[in-house]
């Protein structure tokens, strides 16, 4: 694992489970290329209303708890996963912010080659939300 600048992470390249990927699909040009549907996602997902983007299940949670607690959990050897969940809970922080957090570790985004091999959703919550950094998988 190793902690990344979040706006130096791609964009996603196809946002299949996402709320709004009939939408994007429905203004992406047909023949858009790889590189320019990166591109054209980081414009259309920006453009979109806050109150829209939280519509979609994805930004439910509060990526900057979720990615700093995961930093913190790595970082430091300790806590671990569970007690760092405990220590969410306690603190108020909703389920959707402590599954954020452990997703980090369950299915830890990585970058494969220009592409995000795992994580597109995630790293579109966390750039809309303005979350500095996080943790991908090495």
């Amino acid at each position: 694992m190793r902690i990344v600048e979040v706006a130096d992470l791609p964009w996603a390249h196809n946002p299949y489970k996402c709320a709004f990927a009939d939408d994007f699909k429905a203004t992406a040009p047909a023949d858009i290329d790889f590189d320019d549907s990166r591109e054209y996602f980081a414009s259309f997902a920006a453009a979109l209303p806050p109150e829209q983007v939280q519509t979609c299940r994805y930004h439910a949670a509060n990526w900057h708890v979720a990615a700093e607690a995961a930093i913190r959990v790595w970082h430091d050897n300790a806590p671990d996963v569970d007690t760092e969940v405990e220590r969410l809970l306690a603190a108020g922080e909703s389920e959707d912010t402590v599954e954020a957090m452990c997703s980090f570790y369950w299915e830890p985004i990585f970058v494969s080659g220009a592409r995000l091999g795992n994580g597109q959703h995630r790293v579109c919550a966390m750039k809309l939300a303005g979350v500095p950094r996080c943790l991908i998988e090495d």
